[in-house]
């Protein structure tokens, strides 16, 4: 995945978890920094930054292999970039590259991150909740289904929605999170 930004070309590598080793002078792109979000050496899921084709920043995770990277698994905003990686939300500066925070998102897996400017509000579409955060990785408000968002998802003019694993569509409240349906 690549983003253009005012700093730069971003490109979203997934590194895999054979393929890189924290800490490790024998990977094949050497990142700049790493941030390790598993307790092992070797986490299962490895995910690589790259700003203009300079291996900035590495993160690495616990879960069972990587979602596959899409149009939205990050997002640029307000010169930050915000990346949903396995559980977390993560915002990071680019000038230089680093995390300024990051929030557990959902308790399994993100699938993406989105914005609506009219109600300036960054949205998390996770497996198990839809949340709502502000600029500052606040949690404003989280919901969940009957079962996994794993059907669709959109931001509509009044609510966001999202479609369980049964077919079941929810409505959910920008301001609140409460449900519309």
């Amino acid at each position: 995945m690549r983003i253009e930004t005012r700093f730069g070309t971003v490109e979203l590598l997934d590194e895999g978890s054979k393929n890189y080793s924290f800490s490790s002078k024998d990977n094949l792109r050497q990142y700049r920094s790493e941030v390790n979000f598993s307790d092992e050496p070797r986490p299962p899921v490895v995910l690589g930054i790259q700003l203009d084709s300079k291996p900035e920043i590495a993160l690495g995770g616990f879960g069972t292999g990587f979602h596959e990277l899409n149009q939205h698994s990050a997002l640029y905003l307000g010169d930050r970039l915000f990346v949903v990686f396995k559980r977390w939300l993560v915002c990071l500066e680019l000038d230089p590259v680093h995390i300024l925070w990051s929030v557990e998102a959902d308790p399994f897996e993100c699938f993406g991150v989105h914005y609506s400017a009219a109600h300036q509000a960054v949205i998390t579409h996770g497996e198990l909740e839809i949340a709502r955060f502000d600029e500052s990785g606040h949690k404003l408000w989280h919901v969940s289904g009957a079962d996994i968002f794993s059907e669709g998802f959109k931001l509509e003019a009044e609510w966001v929605e999202a479609i369980d694993f049964n077919n079941a569509h929810y409505r959910f409240s920008y301001d609140s999170g409460l449900s519309l349906a």
